[in-house]
């Protein structure tokens, strides 16, 4: 709903910056559905509950970086390998890192936000490497993701 708000010019209260209001909206987005299928896979596993919320951590920032990557995708990207028509964010006037920040600094928010991802993986222990690793490149990958 805010995302939409944004586009018609409402949705800012007093106390929120536009920076602020768009990663509110980042992370209530892809953030909180791979946060909680991150959190209920924890819970079913038997996970203890810092692990969860390790897991919740990695899901929002992982979700956070994806939002970033797609929003400087549809400013940047090849529409033909992209797959979809670029530059929607900008003809609907949305609010997106790369219009609030410009490309690098919205380049340097992604990296931060897969840096505290993997941070939060490498926080529990595990016997299986494979799945922290698995998870590591996957958050990686968005850096560097052309879809």
């Amino acid at each position: 709903m805010d995302d939409i708000a944004t586009e018609k010019g409402f949705g800012f209260s007093r106390t929120e910056t536009q920076r602020e209001l768009m990663e509110l909206i980042h992370r209530r987005k892809t953030g909180a559905m791979i946060d909680v299928s991150l959190r209920l896979g924890g819970i079913i596993a038997g996970a203890p509950p810092e692990h969860v919320e390790l897991l919740g951590e990695y899901g929002r920032n992982f979700g956070l970086a994806f939002q970033i990557t797609d929003d400087l995708l549809d400013s940047l990207g090849d529409e033909e390998f992209v797959g979809k028509r670029l530059h929607k964010d900008a003809i609907k006037k949305k609010l997106s890192y790369p219009t609030l920040l410009g490309i690098e600094e919205s380049k340097h928010e992604a990296a931060a936000a897969v840096g505290k991802a993997c941070t939060a993986i490498e926080q529990i222990p595990s016997e299986n490497h494979l799945a922290h690793e698995t998870l590591i490149v996957q958050a990686r990958h968005l850096l560097v993701r052309r879809k």
